[in-house]
Parts: C-alpha cells; sequence; structure tokens
C-alpha cells in the first residue's frame, strides 16, 4: 500500500515536472535529496512523507498546494524543520513542501525594516541585520526559523525591550489553502493577520515576513554570565530567582536556568545563563547576587547580541540544536513562581537520572523572561494569549529508541511535573506556549479560552477544509 502511494505520487509529481522553477527540485522517498530535504531536529513521532518538493519560489508554494489539493494528497510546509510538537505525526506518507531554499533576508535601512522567507533562521537574521546597524528579537535557538518561531508569538530573551516577534511583525505573504498567495497586515486581510500572530501554523503557508528592526541597545553588547552549581544549593538559587521575579525583572535581564546532568562530575547539576542587553556597569550591578552565591563553574564575558544564543549555556546551543536526536518535551507556562514546585523538579529529575542512565542527556529548561515590552501590547491585539507568563517551562527527555523503559519512565515523569507545575503556576489550567506544546494539550490550554473563539472564526473562514491541520491543530467548531 505504501510502496503503491509512493509510486503513484512520484508519477503524478513526474508529470508537473517542467512547472517548476529552476530552483525547485522534487524527490521521492529512498533520493538522497529527498533525505536531506526532510530530515527533522526530532524524530520522535515525526511526519513521513512519501515525496518532496525543495521549493524555489513562492509561486512553486503556491503550485506545489494546488498539486496536493487537486490530487487529495496531504501536505505539510517545514522551514528549519526544528520542532517539538507530536501532532506531526498525524502526517504519514504525504507531500513534504520544504521552504529552506527560501531563505533570503533584505534589510530596509532607511525603513528599519527586513523581510525574510521561511528558510532563513535566528542565526541567518541576526548576522544581516547586525551588519545593517540593527537589532531584532530572537528565539533561543539560532537554527530555529525565524518564521517558525514566530507564528506561535515569539517568545525570546528580549521581550521586555522589544516585546515578542509577533509585536514587530507588519506584514506577511502566505499561501491559503486554496493555493492562492494573498498579504496580510493591520490595512489587509487583518482578520487573518490577528490569528497568524499566535496560531500561525494552523492559516497558511508564510512565504514572507516584514519585521521592523530595532536600534542597537548599549552598542549591541550583552553581559552574559554562564554558571553551574550542585542541587544542593537549588533552595538558595531558585529563592535568588522568586526575589528577582517578585520585585520586577529589568527589561534588560534574560534568565534562562537548567537542570542537567553532568557526565564529569557524574551528579545532577543546576545551572544556566544570565543576559543583560545593557550598559556593563550596570548589568554586573543587577548580576551581583548570583556572583556573590560564588557558583563553583561561572563564566563571564561581554559579546555581541547576535552570538548570545550560541554562546549562552558555555555553548550548549551546538548540542542542543543537532539534527536526528529523539526528544519528548512537556511544558508549563508559569505567571507565579513558586520555589518549592522548582525544587520538586529538581529532586525528581536526579532521580530520572539515577535510574536511567540512558536518558542523561535529557534536560530541563526554565526561561524566565521579563515581559514589560510585550505586556505594553493590548492583550487583544494579536491572538496570543500568554503576554503575563513570566517562566516558560520545558521537561525535555531524551532517549536512544521509541518505545524503550527510559522514553516510558520519560514520558510518565514529563507528564507529572507538567502537571505538578501548572497546579502551582497561577493559572486556572494549563497553559502552554504553543510552540512548546506536546501536543496532547487542549486547544484552550495551547491558544487561550477567551482567544480560541475568535480564532476558531478566522480559521473558518481561510481553512475550512482544515488542510493546514497537523501543527497542534485548531477545531473548526
Amino acid at each position: 500500500m505504501e510502496a503503491q502511494a509512493k509510486s503513484d505520487l512520484r508519477a503524478l509529481l513526474a508529470k508537473t515536472r517542467n512547472g517548476w522553477s529552476k530552483d525547485a527540485t522534487v524527490s521521492v522517498a529512498g533520493d538522497v535529496d529527498f533525505v536531506n530535504s526532510t530530515h527533522r531536529w526530532n524524530l520522535h513521532r515525526s511526519p513521513t512523507y512519501s515525496a518532496n518538493i525543495s521549493v524555489g519560489t513562492e509561486a512553486d508554494v503556491a503550485k506545489a498546494v494546488a498539486f496536493a489539493r487537486s490530487n487529495n494528497i496531504p501536505f505539510l510546509a517545514t522551514g528549519s524543520r526544528h520542532g517539538y510538537g507530536t501532532t506531526l505525526a498525524r502526517h504519514q506518507n504525504g507531500l513534504s513542501i520544504d521552504l529552506s531554499r527560501l531563505n533570503a533576508v533584505n534589510v530596509n535601512p532607511s525603513a528599519s525594516i527586513v523581510t525574510v522567507g521561511p528558510g532563513v533562521t535566528n542565526e541567518d537574521i541576526a548576522s544581516v541585520a547586525n551588519d545593517a546597524g540593527f537589532e531584532v528579537p530572537l528565539g533561543t535557538c539560532s537554527t530555529v526559523s525565524q518564521i517558525g518561531a514566530t507564528l506561535g508569538g515569539g517568545v525570546g530573551r528580549w521581550s521586555g525591550v522589544f516585546g515578542l516577534m509577533i509585536d514587530g511583525l507588519l506584514s506577511v505573504r502566505l499561501v491559503t489553502a486554496n493555493g492562492d498567495i494573498i498579504e496580510a497586515s493591520e490595512t489587509s486581510n487583518a482578520d487573518l493577520f490577528w490569528g497568524i500572530r499566535g496560531a500561525g501554523a494552523n492559516l497558511g503557508i508564510i512565504v514572507s515576513a516584514t519585521y521592523k528592526l530595532h536600534k542597537p541597545v548599549s552598542e549591541g553588547k550583552v553581559l552574559s554570565v554562564d554558571f553551574m552549581l550542585p542541587v544542593d544549593r537549588k533552595t538558595e538559587y531558585f529563592s535568588l530567582l522568586k526575589h528577582f521575579i517578585d520585585k520586577g525583572l529589568p527589561p534588560e535581564l534574560a534568565i534562562v536556568t537548567g537542570i542537567v546532568y553532568d557526565p564529569n562530575s557524574n551528579s545532577t547539576l543546576i545551572g544556566g545563563n544570565w543576559a543583560w542587553l545593557g550598559s556593563e556597569a550596570k548589568g554586573r550591578e543587577v548580576v551581583l547576587p548570583l556572583l556573590e552565591m560564588n557558583p563553583p563553574i561561572v563564566n563571564t564575558s561581554i559579546i555581541s547580541w547576535t552570538e548570545i544564543t550560541k554562546s549562552a549555556g558555555f555553548g550548549s546551543d551546538v548540542m542542543g540544536c543537532q539534527k536526528g536526536q529523539v526528544r519528548s518535551m512537556y511544558t508549563a507556562n508559569v505567571r507565579e513562581f513558586s520555589v518549592s514546585a522548582h525544587e520538586k523538579i529538581v529532586d525528581k529529575m536526579a532521580r530520572f537520572f539515577d535510574e536511567h542512565p540512558d536518558g542523561r542527556g535529557s534536560i530541563v529548561l526554565l526561561e524566565t523572561w521579563p515581559m514589560q515590552a510585550a505586556s505594553a501590547i493590548p492583550d487583544d491585539a494579536t491572538a496570543y494569549p500568554w503576554r503575563n507568563s513570566i517562566e516558560y517551562a520545558m521537561f525535555q527527555f531524551a532517549f536512544v529508541e521509541e518505545g524503550s523503559p527510559t522514553e516510558v519512565a520519560g514520558n510518565l515523569l514529563g507528564k507529572e511535573l507538567r502537571k505538578e507545575l501548572a497546579a502551582d503556576s497561577g493559572y486556572d489550567d494549563l497553559a502552554v506556549n504553543v510552540n512548546y506544546a506536546h501536543g496532547d494539550e487542549t486547544p484552550e490550554q495551547m491558544y487561550g479560552k477567551n482567544k480560541l473563539p475568535r480564532l476558531v472564526s478566522v480559521k473558518q473562514r481561510y481553512d475550512p477544509d482544515n488542510v493546514f491541520s497537523y501543527c497542534n491543530p485548531l477545531p473548526l467548531q
């Protein structure tokens, strides 16, 4: 059955081969180009394909969608293929639309704007913007598609200074479910533009996006502090973190905390990065309480804002962004910080590492972002529902093979930690950033019960046949 489907799809694509742009390529399962064009960052419950079109133009995207719709073939468009969600596994043996070649970055300095394609990563846009004398909000991993990160809201280190990625998004060009190319902005298809900013993966394929750029803060320099602490100092550290949160994180301060297993010391450690986008003198004053804890491992440096994503956490981005790993992730947003809840996370992860040596590549990441600039945007301006979150907690479990005892234990613990943290989060129910979602959450838990009715209305208008239904799908009713 599967072999026949691949053969039929190959024959259909062969008939259209002359219709693609010169930069597009068509491949089927088993071809070298196919493997390179569909390989994912996370292999856990990933989608499968019978064929791939690596598009060269936005017209290719429109043609691919029209081709798939007319032949009743499921399709999935991807940029950098760097995502967590398990709902993508619902896509089996369909058509891959690879957007990675749409990777142009065009800066208009006089207008302070930049236009990028879906193949542009955080690393790409940072480099070009910096060379032009600007800054732009980024995510927390260098290889993530800038547009892909934006569609779920675009949280990141400088939400306190610049706002979310969606707050700097000015317009998009998008391929609809009918294969049409349209524009969306505050003045054109405004309801679609509202929905894109928080639930964009459900509403079309964005082939280009235009963002506003920002003048450099503190000449584009960041004070970065990496550190490691033994777990017996968890109360001291999380109490310090709560103190900062309770008095109000300065907009320039971004904190990432990790709970990891260290093979050098054969122990669980609390580590992370505190980064300051502002004057060095003020930054050193702000981070002094952390340094006064005298972490046994610490590194303080002054770096370019373009380097923080790669260098933070002693350069952990290199390992974290490797493709082809197997990860299962559970997450919870936090509005009110509980020291005891975080202490429990440390204890349970340490026990997991002791009992499952082959799961020691797992990690807990706690992203603590100031939200002053993001919170200044009216809540109803975009579909993103979680502007009052002060922490995004991620429980990432790594294992060697699907179905192993470590996977089973990791999934059980992930659900347990998510449930317990949600109970102490300050929200009435589990709240989850849709870009970080596992895939078993309800639409209300991902998109917010207050935003969901309007999102459903937008979905009904622009995708009534639900062809964009694989990435944490919106309901049609």
